[in-house]
């Protein structure tokens, strides 16, 4: 069993030991999302990627539509 941190409220995680790096975890003391980033030293910090992709595909939607009328861009 492989034993580490997390980096939110500094509780115990125990994990198993075929855990990979980019698995996800949840620390069942305070909820914080994590990923594994590396086996050797074992490190453990916030997952972030979910929450960015949800704000990329709301603005991607906002950006098409300010330039797909846009003509002056053509022209120039």
């Amino acid at each position: 069993m492989l034993k580490t941190e997390c980096p939110e409220c500094g509780e115990s995680i125990e994990l198993r030991e075929e855990v990979q790096v980019g698995d996800r975890v949840i620390c069942v003391e305070c909820g914080a999302e994590l990923e594994i980033l590396s086996l050797v030293p074992l490190e453990l910090d916030y997952t972030l990627e979910d929450e960015w992709e949800e704000d990329w595909d709301e603005e991607e939607g906002e950006d098409q539509d300010l330039y797909e009328d846009d003509e002056d861009w053509e022209d120039e």
